[in-house]
C-alpha cells in the first residue's frame, strides 16, 4: 500500500522482492493463525530473527537480478 492507502502499481517484480520493508510488510500480512506447513514452522518461530534474514534475502536476490 502506498502512504496514502491506495495500492501501489509497480512495474518490476525485483523492486518489491529487494526491498526489505516490502518483504517485512508481506511477512506481517500473513496470518497467524494458520497452521504450521511442511516444514512444520509456525509464522512465531519464523519472527525469531526475521529483520536478519530478510536483510539477507535482499541482498541475495539483488545479486541475482545483476
Amino acid at each position: 500500500m502506498g502512504e496514502d492507502g491506495t495500492a501501489k502499481k509497480h512495474t518490476s517484480l525485483m523492486g518489491i522482492l529487494c526491498d526489505p520493508a516490502g518483504l517485512r510488510g508481506s511477512f506481517e500480512a500473513q496470518p497467524g493463525n494458520k497452521a504450521a506447513g511442511v516444514d512444520r514452522v509456525r509464522k512465531a518461530d519464523d519472527a525469531e530473527g526475521i529483520d536478519a534474514r530478510l536483510a539477507a534475502l535482499s541482498i541475495g536476490l539483488r545479486r541475482l537480478g545483476k
